[in-house]
């Protein structure tokens, strides 16, 4: 099933978890065990749908889910980390600050400040960074 049919809410909540269990959790895995690279996009991909629809506390869990994937695959990635990669780089001050922007919606104050200055300290020239810092 697709990333759209899941964001979309075309699927229900036990479909979606026991698609993400055929799939190898939070995202593809690469055939040596390794996140797929496209796996934190599409689930900031995913994340978006979810603010849009105004389903702020399935954002998080998404946005989430991409930064582990992140995380997940800085730890398998033999040449330079992912932060320090230019795309990595971008699509985790990306995550930072839609999660930061969710937290807002959701009147976590605390949680979308935290968020927001990592987003500022991995990127000082986002804007976006630096407006949800305020």
């Amino acid at each position: 099933l697709s990333e759209w049919a899941k964001a979309s809410g075309r699927m229900s909540r036990a479909e979606e978890e026991g698609a993400e269990a055929e799939a190898g959790g939070a995202g593809e895995r690469a055939r040596d065990g390794a996140e797929s690279p496209r796996a934190p996009e599409e689930l900031r991909i995913r994340g978006n749908a979810f603010f849009q629809q105004g389903a702020y506390a399935e954002a998080v869990e998404a946005y989430t889910l991409a930064l582990a994937s992140l995380r997940d695959g800085r730890r398998h990635h033999q040449g330079p980390r992912e932060e320090e990669d230019g795309a990595g780089a971008a699509t985790l001050v990306k995550v930072l600050t839609n999660r930061s922007a969710a937290y807002a919606k959701l009147g976590q104050w605390p949680e979308s400040l935290v968020d927001a200055q990592r987003a500022a300290d991995s990127d000082a020239s986002s804007v976006r960074a630096q407006y949800r810092r305020g």
